[in-house]
């Protein structure tokens, strides 16, 4: 009678994306389904992506090679559950995070995966899951310490950032009850709500200005691109409106090009948004430093 292979085997198959073959757990964290290679772990020895492998007791598992044909292990020394792959150093737990696997997540958060370990971007577990909207995911990671504040290397981007430019309401929603900076700034110097603003996201810039994030937020110095000129510029006539409602200053301009919210969006050609400013009595008369204003009234 053949023996079963133990929970979470490694066994080979081969992934394009990364260009190397990679175990059962990194297939499991991505919800790969690709055939098993069955003859790789005898003809190319005992590495991570040539070996079987069983989830251990500590930060160390067990790995093992077994014979494919008969199941019968034949060697067995000590494996990392965070062995990171060659192209994107992903470990297994960030593979899992950015894939939504929450049970996979917290078995190998208790078998020691490093919580913040960061991916060739500089993306944690929890910017990963965020980004991808896996609400799950994120509160297991955030239960378990991961740092709420991690920002990815290039971009300075948090999960909260991540997940507001993405239109993920129900993990911003958690990141914000846990404490999320509502205030915090990316490279580009774009806040919470400026992302969520120049995506149209209008029920998550609701969540942000419900939890008292600055409305009139301006990027760079005080008087850069606001969040109502982002949406407005977009075409988010709904996000516009919005932000109409809760205060935002109409009329406020970007110092460097003297651009409001009514000139950028007629050199845009949003007519529904500039219908909208001119109702809220948005300041026909201001002159721009590149004279751009007429686009509305020439072609409406």
């Amino acid at each position: 009678m053949r023996q079963q292979s133990p929970p979470l085997t490694k066994q080979l198959i081969s992934d394009p994306a990364i260009g190397r073959q990679r175990s059962k757990l990194v297939r499991e964290a991505t919800g790969d389904e690709s055939s098993i290679d069955r003859n790789a772990s005898r003809s190319r020895g005992r590495t991570l992506s040539e070996s079987a492998m069983h989830v251990g007791d500590g930060q160390h598992t067990t790995e093992r090679t077994y014979d494919t044909d008969s199941d019968e292990e034949i060697s067995s020394q000590p494996f990392n559950v965070d062995m990171q792959t060659e192209s994107n150093h992903d470990t297994a737990l960030t593979l899992a995070a950015t894939g939504g696997h929450d049970s996979l997540v917290e078995l190998l958060i208790t078998r020691g995966a490093n919580i913040e370990h960061k991916d060739k971007k500089g993306f944690t577990p929890i910017i990963l899951a965020a980004t991808g909207g896996h609400v799950n995911v994120v509160e297991i990671l955030l239960n378990h310490g991961a740092n709420i504040e991690a920002q990815s290397d290039r971009t300075k981007d948090t999960a909260l950032s991540l997940a507001c430019s993405g239109g993920r309401k129900e993990v911003v929603e958690l990141l914000l009850k846990r404490g999320a900076n509502k205030e915090h700034r990316n490279v580009s110097d774009y806040t919470p709500l400026s992302l969520a603003a120049s995506g149209g996201y209008v029920d998550i810039v609701n969540l942000l200005l419900n939890n008292g994030a600055e409305i009139n937020s301006r990027t760079g110095s005080k008087l850069g691109i606001s969040p109502l000129m982002l949406a407005a510029m977009n075409g988010h006539a709904a996000a516009t409106k919005i932000l109409l409602e809760r205060g935002s200053d109409i009329n406020s301009h970007i110092e460097t090009n003297r651009n409001t919210a009514l000139t950028l969006a007629c050199f845009q050609g949003r007519t529904d948004v500039v219908r909208l400013l001119l109702e809220y009595n948005a300041n026909v008369e201001h002159r721009a430093k590149v004279r751009i204003f007429t686009f509305f009234f020439k072609y409406n």
